[in-house]
């Protein structure tokens, strides 16, 4: 399905790959840390999935990204993976994901943003929606500024999505 299907290409490639740990992309994240490159997440939607559902207040977890925490996302992920399988995580997740303007949730999100079931969502709307949860703060679709950052990382998604082979080249156009 389209929203799945963009929201895999943006946050997690590799989600039916791993056990709910990419160990590429942790590698991959340590390395640029020890060497002062540009700081690029590990997160798997999994332990994403963990992630939200600590029981912390907010304000507790809000920037509080360290290794240990990334530990304990870790461990709960592969538990969950292994546990409930990789598709009822992602559902999961997408019930979840914040969209901005204090809506969790895809299907809400669908409703709001562009009037319709998610299942009617075009190929752009639904890249738009897996677009938010990088900054669903400064993402704000009913503000200009918000639109623009928005449309311009479903771009990226567009062409990531052209780029693995899910959308062909006429479709790709379209969005």
């Amino acid at each position: 399905n389209r929203i799945e299907a963009s929201f895999l290409a943006i946050e997690d490639k590799r989600f039916y790959q791993h056990s709910g740990v990419d160990w590429r992309a942790v590698l991959r994240a340590l390395w640029n840390n020890v060497t002062n490159k540009r700081r690029q997440g590990a997160s798997t939607i999994a332990m994403q999935v963990a992630r939200m559902q600590q029981d912390m207040p907010l304000s507790v977890l809000k920037g509080k990204r360290t290794y240990w925490n990334k530990f304990c996302e870790s461990i709960t992920a592969l538990v969950l993976i292994r546990k409930y399988g990789h598709q009822a995580v992602l559902k999961h997740y997408l019930e979840l994901v914040p969209q901005g303007n204090r809506i969790h949730g895809v299907a809400y999100a669908a409703r709001r943003y562009f009037r319709k079931p998610l299942q009617d969502l075009s190929w752009a709307e639904s890249a738009v929606l897996a677009a938010l949860p990088k900054a669903p703060g400064s993402m704000n679709l009913f503000h200009e500024n918000g639109r623009e950052k928005a449309f311009a990382r479903a771009e990226l998604i567009l062409k990531q999505l052209h780029k693995n082979g899910t959308l062909d080249d006429e479709s790709f156009l379209a969005a």
